[in-house]
């Protein structure tokens, strides 16, 4: 129970800093100091969606690729953004893609995009998130640039 409250507040601190740059960049974005919204609804219900966007097929055993969707009061959270072409460094995988262009998902309405990591299966949907605020860590963004056989370098 601890871990998904210290979950909450990292994402509520994510939250608040990518709010303050997107009212920067003049998008319009409320945010009250009470807990609550411009409409008044609490700031802190949450709701967490997962959405399967590939398998990848391994030596018999199958790997879900998945990404979530948070949706917040103050702003709509992507959590990797899968896969939506084949990679040509996972040729040793039966890549079978689910990606969430065909699967109806509404690209307008996200608001952040968060990376766990920058592998082909976590981050292969980013450029689809043109102009959104994506974040990563910044010891996870020096791993592309600085490793030869990283999958995705750009």
């Amino acid at each position: 129970m601890q871990r998904s409250r210290d979950t909450f507040a990292r994402i509520d601190a994510l939250v608040a800093t990518a709010a303050a740059r997107a009212q920067a960049m003049s998008r319009p974005c409320i945010l009250a100091l009470d807990g609550r919204s411009s409409a008044g609804k609490s700031t802190l219900a949450r709701s967490l969606t997962p959405m399967l966007v590939a398998e990848l097929h391994v030596e018999g055993a199958v790997m879900p690729v998945s990404v979530d969707v948070i949706d917040h009061p103050v702003a709509r959270i992507l959590v990797d953004t899968g896969m939506t072409k084949l990679h040509p460094l996972l040729t040793d995988m039966d890549q079978r893609l689910y990606p969430l262009t065909g699967q109806g998902f509404d690209f307008v309405s996200i608001d952040i995009v968060v990376n766990t990591h920058l592998h082909a299966d976590h981050c292969g949907g980013n450029h689809l998130f043109v102009g959104k605020p994506i974040y990563v860590q910044r010891r996870e963004l020096g791993a592309p640039r600085a490793e030869d056989d990283y999958t995705i370098r750009e």
